[in-house]
């Protein structure tokens, strides 16, 4: 019935052609509805209190029934985020109550959910990254779970599927995906693939 969406801005008569790119905004569209009326979620200038520069592109985003949605200031170059999050239920076009989760200096690169629980890669004193996991019911990445701890490998992406976690990492060159079971100590197995190669993220 619902989805986000970035827009960028209209321009204004005789506005320069590169205005075009600023100020890109996350905005919430109900099936049905006019598109010109629909909210504006997170961007600049959208929540007073949540700093987002002009060249930084508002994204928002939410697992499908999940509880949990995020929005993002994406600069378009450094990989690693700044996220907020807030409950579904919360939304409230520019009155939604964003919290941060992420800093720029926790060095997480990506992430994804199952439940209450956030599980995200970081290569904060873990150069070739590691998987960690806490609950958005009450987040600390103080002391936040190590799901799969940094190895000989470079860890890629992590996702979240019905039955288990998934992690693509690169191994000398080849890419390799891990399936690790969600129970804690849960069993950790390299899934066999047609031929080596390079694997994406399928999340």
């Amino acid at each position: 019935k619902h989805f986000f969406y970035t827009r960028l801005q209209k321009l204004a008569d005789g506005a320069p052609p590169t205005d075009k790119y600023k100020r890109a905004t996350a905005y919430l569209h109900e099936l049905g509805h006019d598109p010109d009326k629909d909210p504006a979620i997170f961007g600049a200038g959208v929540v007073d209190s949540i700093p987002v520069k002009d060249i930084e592109i508002g994204i928002a985003s939410g697992p499908y029934k999940q509880r949990w949605v995020f929005a993002i200031p994406q600069d378009g170059v450094r990989n690693e985020q700044t996220v907020y999050y807030a409950p579904r239920a919360s939304l409230a076009g520019a009155k939604t109550p964003w919290k941060k989760l992420f800093d720029v200096a926790d060095d997480v690169t990506s992430f994804d959910v199952r439940g209450d629980d956030i599980y995200y890669l970081t290569h904060h004193d873990a150069l070739r990254f590691k998987v960690m996991k806490t609950s958005l019911v009450r987040p600390d990445l103080a002391k936040a779970t190590v799901v799969v701890p940094e190895s000989d490998v470079v860890a890629k992406w992590v996702g979240v599927a019905k039955d288990a976690l998934y992690a693509g990492v690169l191994d000398a060159g080849i890419g390799r995906v891990r399936r690790i079971g969600f129970a804690p100590g849960g069993k950790t197995e390299t899934l066999p693939l047609p031929f080596d190669g390079a694997v994406d993220s399928p999340f």
